[in-house]
């Protein structure tokens, strides 16, 4: 390269340097500190403001005066004193305060309070810069408090600075020093030091709290996690009777022990300390409450001391899903699981305690593949109530006995608000029922002796898809004797429109007739021997059980004297069966008889259920009947008149003392075959056999035919063959003995004998 190319180039680069714009340096340094470098290939063209050029202008010596801290100055650099007219390259000057003299034991930064304390000298206007996660910031010292020589002083820092001792985060600045690019740090001495502060070692490191979030150790799942508040800050953590260790930077905690609460000892890293009220600990510990999953006592408080003793839990749904995950323990003893179920509320599992008879029961679900403890339930126990039961029917609310042939409603004592008592089926003795909201219990019908009755406790709040589980069992101390309930029912027309169970009827095949109770009637006399009381067993249902029944049949003559042999009464015990029973009527003699037929149940030695309510005498059931019917009869009759009076003629008037006569008489019927009084009379009459003479002395004896009216009462063998009578007569009579048929009127009273005749 040849001189002229040379030169121009020079000249190039004279007038790059003179057409570039100027940037301007800043250097710092303190007050009453050694020169500091110009900078490298440049001098200083002159000095102001305090500042004095040294070593040929190559470096420059800060302001002596402590009132020019805090001021700045902009001087001309170039490269050579010749080219300094021609420089606009210009140096800013900052004269900074003095450097604190920081106590290194006294450092301290208190990282969740976000500010560092120190003591030492010149702290007034002293800076330290913090540099954090993504930002940075300065905090200056205004005022230092001095106690005995020392000054102590506090800046705030940020929030998000590191725990960890060897964290480089924070640095000192001197009063009046700026950071920044292009600025360049001297100390005293003239050494420069790093462009953003002398770094500050901590003494120190203090945090407020341990941990981040919930203070909780939730073993729902059988392992959790914990947070730290400044993980950096942790080394190592213990946990007492849990299983514990620090994992990428959190704490992992397990578990197979069934605690309600840990003690917590974490181990910070050195010269890192958590703040207590009672000062400093460098190796904190902390009581944590466990968290299990929640399981819930859905079953109310368990029974102890009953072998049948169960309770359901629930868990929640933020648990494992599968029941096949769990296994339950009351201490070491295993829990036999009797039925589970998920639901939206959860997983309910329904757990066989049996006599379990401590005042207090804990029991703990653990996961079978860690056995870790995932919950705990604590709860009181309480002793079974004594249980009180009745028996009754719809028709007698209270029976002492379990009937086999239908179903008794059962009333049991309250046990608790959502609790009941639920009867208890008894294989081979009873079988238990529910008929609307109402118990019932039925017997076998093959058992025989005395039974209890057993009941289960149930819960309302324990879900129906678990089915019946028997929280606890209990029995009734009554012995009951297992027999039929014979209910009675009714025996004639029930009101309801039912039909009887005992009827009476008369009459022949095809033409029987069906008496209704308490209604008299009148059949022929040719129906007596068909006359029959029909109990229809085929009517009877199982539940009736069997009727006792008192059947009396009496026949009475239509006098009302009672035949003998018609007479029965009897009592009878009638089950369900396929075929009607027939009792025969016995003992109607003669027309007009009265068959009366009466039925009840017997009330005596308790057979029936509510017997006593029976009551005594009047029959359940009455029918009567008469065996003959008519509306007039003529008969024949031998009648002794004495005493008649004849009214005639002279010759032919006078007292017939003793007279014979065969008389038919025509008279009425009543229903019950009782002649009337009044009939209309005629027959043959031998009168005045003992020589009964007439006023004018001549004989009254002759033959007559009498006609006319009698008044007859009967007074022994009524409507028999042999029947007697006092009678009243007023008779035409025709003389038949004498040529003179002249009637008389013949009046006055007679005895009559026989009745024999028919009923038309």
């Amino acid at each position: 390269m040849t001189w002229r190319r040379a030169a121009i180039l020079a000249f190039v680069a004279v007038l790059a340097l003179w057409s570039a714009p100027s940037r301007a340096q800043t250097l710092e340094a303190p007050v009453g500190g050694s020169s500091i470098p110009v900078g490298p290939g440049l001098v200083a063209c002159a000095a102001t403001g305090g500042w004095v050029l040294e070593a040929g202008g190559t470096q420059i010596r800060p302001p002596s005066a402590e009132s020019a801290a805090g001021t700045s100055v902009m001087v001309r650099v170039a490269p050579s004193f010749t080219q300094c007219l021609q420089s606009k390259q210009q140096l800013r000057l900052i004269a900074t305060g003095r450097y604190p003299v920081l106590d290194p034991s006294s450092v301290t930064l208190y990282v969740d309070e976000a500010r560092v304390e120190a003591s030492g000298r010149s702290l007034k206007g002293a800076q330290v810069r913090w540099l954090g996660a993504g930002r940075s910031g300065t905090d200056a010292c205004p005022e230092p408090k001095t106690d005995n020589g020392v000054q102590s002083c506090a800046w705030v820092v940020g929030r998000d600075l590191s725990a960890d001792p060897g964290a480089d985060t924070l640095r000192v600045l001197p009063p009046f020093a700026q950071v920044g690019e292009g600025q360049r740090l001297f100390d005293a001495q003239g050494q420069a030091v790093p462009s953003d502060g002398l770094p500050l070692s901590l003494a120190r490191i203090v945090i407020g709290r341990l941990l981040a979030g919930e203070s909780t150790i939730d073993l729902s799942m059988g392992r959790t996690e914990l947070n730290f508040a400044h993980p950096e800050a942790v080394s190592g953590a213990e946990c007492g009777v849990l299983d514990c260790s620090v994992q990428n930077n959190k704490l992992l905690v397990t578990s197979t022990a069934p605690v309600s609460t840990a003690d917590l000892r974490l181990r910070l890293a050195p010269r890192v300390f958590l703040q207590r009220k009672g000062g400093l600990d460098a190796t904190p510990s902390l009581k944590l409450p466990v968290l299990h999953c929640a399981m819930t006592l859905v079953s109310g408080e368990p029974i102890k001391k009953n072998d049948a003793a169960k309770v359901v839990v629930r868990l929640d749904k933020r648990c494992l899903a599968s029941r096949d995950l769990y296994r339950f323990t009351v201490g070491d003893a295993p829990l036999r699981v009797v039925a589970d179920a998920d639901t939206d509320e959860g997983l309910f599992v329904a757990l066989e305690l049996g006599s379990y008879g401590q005042d207090a029961l804990e029991i703990t679900a653990r996961r079978r593949d860690t056995d870790a403890v995932v919950a705990v339930l604590s709860t009181p126990t309480r002793s079974l109530a004594p249980v009180r039961a009745s028996l009754g029917l719809a028709d007698s609310p209270r029976i002492d006995f379990i009937p086999t042939n239908r179903p008794a409603f059962v009333n049991v004592s309250r046990f608790g608000k959502d609790e009941h008592w639920q009867l208890v089926t008894l294989p081979n003795v009873y079988t238990a029922g529910q008929e609307g909201q109402r118990m019932t219990i039925v017997g076998d019908p093959d058992a025989e002796g005395y039974a209890q009755l057993q009941f289960a406790l149930r819960n309302k709040d324990v879900p129906s898809v678990l089915g019946d589980i028997d929280l606890a069992i209990a029995m009734d101390p009554i012995q009951r004797k297992i027999h039929e309930a014979n209910v009675p029912v009714p025996l004639g027309p029930s009101m309801t429109g039912g039909a009887p169970l005992v009827e009476f009827k008369c009459g022949p095949s095809g033409k029987s007739v069906t008496l209704r109770p308490g209604d008299p009637i009148n059949l022929p006399f040719s129906y007596r021997d068909s006359c029959r009381v029909t109990v229809h067993r085929q009517r009877l249902r199982k539940e009736n059980g069997r009727q006792r029944i008192t059947l009396s049949i009496d026949v009475y003559s239509a006098d009302g004297a009672s035949r003998s042999e018609g007479r029965l009464k009897d009592t009878l015990e009638i089950g369900p069966g396929r075929e009607p029973r027939q009792i025969w009527v016995q003992g109607v003699t003669t027309p007009f008889d009265r068959v009366v037929v009466r039925v009840s149940h017997d009330s005596g030695d308790e057979h029936y259920v509510a017997g006593s309510e029976l009551g005594a005498g009047g029959p359940a059931v009455q029918w009567s009947v008469i065996l003959g019917n008519g509306n007039i009869r003529l008969y024949a009759t031998s009648a002794i008149p004495a005493g008649l009076y004849r009214f005639g003629d002279k010759d032919h008037s006078g007292l017939l003392s003793l007279n014979f006569a065969v008389i038919s008489r025509l008279t009425w019927l009543t229903s019950e075959g009782k002649e009337g009084l009044i009939g209309l009379e005629g027959g043959v009459m031998v009168i005045g056999l003992a020589n009964s003479v007439s006023t004018t002395g001549k004989s009254l004896t002759e033959v007559g035919v009498p006609i006319g009216l009698g008044l007859s009462i009967p007074i022994a063998n009524r409507l028999q063959a042999a029947e007697a009578s006092i009678n009243l007569h007023g008779w035409l009579e025709f003389p038949i003995s004498r040529d003179d048929h002249s009637p008389a009127f013949i009046f006055g009273p007679s005895i009559s004998i026989g009745n024999v005749g028919a009923n038309l």
